[in-house]
């Protein structure tokens, strides 16, 4: 598992060590805190194992200089914790040529692997590869004898996904093509729906028939484009519904479970921007059931969220809420468990209830009343 992301200059995120907890880690803040930022800097991670270059992961998301702490030097850093059981593993990416592989060895210590003052990447076993910065992980799991750590590492930040779901996304109509991929905003969830296997195909049916008893079966159909297809629905009653007939709910719903579902085949870690957006409060605990299944499989969940009845459900696992605040050094990282004076405060009380009120920190200062109307108005 991904234990904690050690960041330096990296939009808001100054100076912060991001925890994550095994299962699922709630991000909470006021707008502009820095929750997104935090989502961000996982799919930069990603993209750059995925690439093996960190200047063309960098370009995904608009270049190094608008992911920088704005007004900073262009000074970034991050290092990704890894425990798999007794040993751990870290992968450190510097701005603008610095990589390091670590892990832990038998008996304590730890051995690190980085790029000499040639560029090379050495080779645990000697010798090394001139490759570009975000290669050298993936450079040193081919390696004979490698560690299993490293490996497990590798294989989390190669399958990361990040989703932030979009009601016009998923209802566009996705090309009728085999191994489509579901993109971050959702698109593609027809062919991607059409592409599950039915083991699959039938955990998502189920988990949307939990949230909504009406709905019979999740189906693709033919759209009024030749060659596409769409997301639908059979109610019990019979009656065949198709995206642009559905409510947004239901279908952001059917995206997070199919979203969900991919993330359960991979041991990885599933970020989710709002994931209560279009959601009844009352199928919260849906939602949140949904995740745990991510995480029984295997994987992590990180998620932002402004909603206190998501917190409610998190009320006995204090170790997975991060409250972010902001002030003029950037953004402030507490995580709940660190607090035992706040925990001993909500003896009782509903977490989403105590956070909201703004005990905690990580809501919006209350700003003066509106007024309508000019002076002398009523």
């Amino acid at each position: 598992m991904i234990e904690s992301i050690e960041v330096k200059g990296f939009k808001t995120l100054q100076d912060v060590v991001i925890p994550l907890a095994e299962g699922i880690t709630v991000l909470v803040g006021a707008n502009n805190s820095g929750k997104s930022n935090i989502l961000l800097l996982l799919s930069l991670v990603a993209a750059t194992v995925r690439t093996g270059s960190f200047a063309k992961a960098a370009a995904l998301f608009g270049g190094i200089d608008s992911l920088v702490t704005r007004g900073a030097k262009r000074d970034l850093s991050i290092t990704v914790r890894f425990r798999d059981g007794e040993s751990t593993a870290a992968y450190q990416l510097g701005f603008p040529d610095q990589e390091i592989v670590s892990y832990s060895v038998p008996g304590g210590g730890e051995l690190k692997v980085s790029r000499d003052d040639n560029g090379v990447f050495i080779s645990p076993e000697g010798g090394g590869v001139r490759a570009a910065v975000g290669s050298g992980l993936f450079h040193w799991v081919m390696q004979p004898g490698v560690p299993v750590s490293v490996v497990a590492l590798h294989r989390a930040l190669i399958n990361l996904e990040v989703r932030d779901l979009s009601v016009s996304a998923i209802r566009e109509a996705s090309l009728a093509l085999g191994g489509a991929k579901l993109e971050r905003d959702g698109r593609n969830l027809a062919a991607v729906l059409d592409d599950l296997n039915p083991d699959m195909l039938e955990a998502v049916e189920r988990n949307v028939k939990e949230a909504a008893p009406e709905i019979r079966r999740v189906l693709v159909r033919n759209a009024i484009e030749p060659g596409k297809r769409v997301v639908g629905v059979q109610e019990a009653g019979g009656g065949i519904f198709t995206a642009n007939e559905m409510s947004d709910g239901l279908l952001l719903f059917i995206g997070l479970s199919v979203a969900t579902a991919l993330a359960g085949d991979a041991s990885s870690v599933l970020g989710i921007e709002e994931p209560e957006r279009g959601v009844h409060p009352r199928r919260i605990r849906d939602l949140v059931d949904l995740m745990r299944l991510v995480v029984k499989a295997g994987s992590q969940v990180v998620v932002t969220t402004h909603s206190p009845e998501l917190l409610n459900e998190f009320r006995d696992q204090p170790e997975s809420v991060v409250i972010l605040d902001r002030d003029a050094s950037g953004t402030r990282v507490t995580r709940l468990s660190d607090r035992q004076d706040w925990i001993s405060d909500m003896e009782g009380k509903p977490l989403g209830e105590i956070w909201y009120s703004g005990i905690l920190g990580g809501v919006p200062s209350r700003s003066a009343p509106i007024q309508w109307g000019g002076a002398g108005q009523k």
